[in-house]
């Protein structure tokens, strides 16, 4: 099991290497409309905030180990709070 998580690990960590790698047989012009097109896609793109996430999704349970409001405690630690807890209609609350 260690092996195939040791090996799994560096694969991706070599498609992470490789995807990083600059791309030299772009000419200026390709680049700039490229630019261009992902400025607008990003202009016309709303920003959307789901605070949920936290006690939706990483509120998992996994061979009999439940995380329940550990996620959101350490969101909420990380923002400096003391802790924090989901509540009834699973958004995170921090103290």
């Amino acid at each position: 099991m260690t092996k195939l998580f040791v090996i799994s690990l560096l694969f991706c960590a070599f498609l992470a290497s490789v995807s990083a790698v600059p791309v030299s047989e772009y000419d200026g012009k390709i680049a700039e409309e490229i630019h261009r097109e992902i400025a607008s896609d990003l202009q016309q793109s709303e920003h959307h905030r789901v605070r949920r996430f936290t006690c939706d999704v990483l509120s998992v349970e996994a061979k009999g180990v439940k995380l329940n409001d550990a996620a959101c405690g350490v969101h909420c630690l990380f923002m400096g709070k003391t802790g924090g807890w989901c509540d009834s209609r699973r958004v995170c609350r921090c103290r």
